[in-house]
């Protein structure tokens, strides 16, 4: 948030103060919102030829596949209008954000990436899922919206991935503070 090392200690048996030095006045609500966030974090695969697909239904040619359902995503490039993509997306999750072990953005020689670590079930998962599904998109969905929807480059095994795209810096350091920190209890 640009402050300095957050302070957080226990008051009582069920509250935490959370204190950030040098946070500016107008980020206080966005830290606010940003800690109180209950999330359900889910990847669910595309799919394979949305785009077709999509056109076939819109023609009447062709039907949504039960395991499925379209969903908006809005995606902004630096410097760009948004543009709104419309997805078929799985109903049911592929993965639960609960396996992410770690995340964090960095500033590499094409920008912004996002990098993530899955815990030790979560990686053999992911392992299994994106050497099945090369070259296919999947979304990162974060309280049934799509926040990204990568392809998936090649089989990634060993439980780290990096996420790769056109972002901001917001963009980027928001997508992986939703990735390390779904919370699922109320704040």
């Amino acid at each position: 948030f640009g402050g300095g090392e957050p302070i957080i200690s226990p008051v009582g048996g069920d509250r935490i103060l959370v204190q950030i030095p040098g946070l500016d006045t107008a980020k206080i609500q966005e830290a606010r919102d940003q800690l109180s966030r209950v999330a359900k974090l889910e990847f669910r695969l595309v799919y394979p030829d949305n785009g077709q697909k999509l056109k076939a239904i819109d023609e009447g040619k062709d039907v949504i596949p039960p395991e499925f359902r379209i969903e908006s995503y809005k995606m902004q490039r630096e410097g760009e209008k948004p543009i709104e993509e419309r997805l078929l997306v799985k109903k049911k999750a592929d993965l639960s954000g609960d396996r992410v072990s770690n995340a964090g953005a960095s500033y590499e020689k094409d920008g912004w990436v996002v990098h993530l670590r899955f815990d030790a079930e979560g990686a053999k998962q992911f392992g299994n899922i994106t050497a099945a599904n090369v070259h296919h998109r999947f979304a990162i969905v974060l309280d049934g919206g799509i926040q990204s929807a990568p392809v998936i480059q090649d089989a990634i095994y060993g439980g780290d991935a990096q996420i790769t795209g056109r972002f901001t810096e917001e963009e980027a350091r928001s997508l992986a503070s939703v990735l390390q920190n779904p919370l699922q209890t109320p704040v």
